[in-house]
This record gives structure tokens, C-alpha cells and sequence, in this order.
């Protein structure tokens, strides 16, 4: 909202890394702020040693690639259709929202992928995590989360205005979306 400066954004985390000995992972959600985090404020906040990860849905490949190899930083994909590609480039995980409704196939397409079985990765991606990415887009990632996990019989109330829940048709969407990548037992 605020578009900071690239030196604001570093004197805020540099600010939050100095205040606690707990790991830091830096939000690069430029869809949200507005403004990406730059490469070369990437580099001075991988020297802050509580600095310990990043989670990316900026989507740049190429500027990623350069900094998982040339820091410590553990890199996570933060934008669900991307998470296969992330790992190609030496990702270390997902800080995902479709893994509300499909924790274990989120974690078996990265033990796939580990394991060299990119046949198997790429089925998963495309039966189950993408499928339910398309219904994030629609609904949205709070009410994607919340109406997946409550559908597993897990409550976890509604969303906060201004965002709202799933209207009937988009319930019957999401859990026809749910039932096909089979992480809903009915």
C-alpha cells in the first residue's frame, strides 16, 4: 500500500532480524505489497544471521537461481502453480495454501521430486495441486483454505471482512474440485 523504498524494506526486516534470535523468513509477495523485494536487498538481508529463508511468489526464476546459489537463504515457493518449477531451481519446500487441502500430496510431489521421479511429480502437480491452484484463483486463498479444511472436518470459522466465505456454488465447485484430485473422501 505504502510502496516503500528499496532501503525501507531493508531497515524494516534488518530492524525485525536485530529484535530476536528466532529465523526470519522474508515475504516476497509483490501482489500484496505492491512492490517486489530487489535482489541486491535479498543479498544485504542474507547477511543478517537471522535472516534464515524467503518465500517468493514474485516468480523470477532467473534472479532466484542466483541467490539460492550464492546465499543461505532456504527458498520457498510462495505461488501454488509455481511450486514444481521452484524446485528445478533449488527450492527448498513450499510455504503453500492449496496444502491446506492436500497436505500429503503437496508432500509427496516433493518427495518425488527428491527422489528423481519428476514422472510422478509432474502427475501429482497436474491431478491434484494445479486443479485446486485454479480453485485458489477463483475463491481466493483465505476462503480456499478455510472451506478446504472445513470440509475435511476440520473448523476453522469464517473469514474476516472483506473477505467472505464460498457462496453454495463455489462450495459444490471446490468440493467437486476436492473429490476429482482425490483429497476428499466422501
Amino acid at each position: 500500500y505504502s510502496k516503500p523504498s528499496q532501503k525501507g524494506v531493508y531497515t524494516h526486516f534488518a530492524a525485525i532480524a536485530n529484535a530476536t534470535d528466532l529465523p526470519i523468513c522474508v515475504y516476497d509477495i509483490p501482489g500484496r505489497s505492491a512492490i517486489p523485494v530487489e535482489t541486491e536487498t535479498l543479498l544485504r538481508l542474507s547477511e543478517l544471521p537471522t535472516v534464515k529463508g524467503v518465500k517468493d511468489a514474485k516468480g523470477d526464476f532467473a534472479a532466484a537461481s542466483r541467490l539460492i546459489a550464492e546465499t543461505d537463504l532456504a527458498w520457498y515457493s510462495g505461488d501454488d502453480p509455481l511450486n514444481l518449477p521452484w524446485l528445478s531451481v533449488g527450492a527448498s519446500g513450499f510455504i503453500s495454501v492449496v496444502g491446506h487441502a492436500a497436505p500429503r500430496e503437496l508432500a509427496e510431489l516433493w518427495d518425488a521430486f527428491d527422489r528423481g521421479d519428476i514422472e510422478r511429480a509432474r502427475e501429482i502437480n497436474a491431478q491434484t495441486l494445479i486443479p485446486l491452484a485454479e480453485q485458489q484463483a477463483r475463491l481466493g486463498g483465505v476462503t480456499l483454505a478455510k472451506e478446504a479444511l472445513r470440509m475435511q472436518g476440520i473448523e476453522v470459522g469464517d473469514p474476516r471482512l472483506p473477505v467472505l466465505g464460498a457462496d453454495a456454488d463455489e462450495l459444490e465447485g471446490l468440493r467437486l474440485t476436492m473429490k476429482k484430485a482425490g483429497v476428499l473422501k466422501e
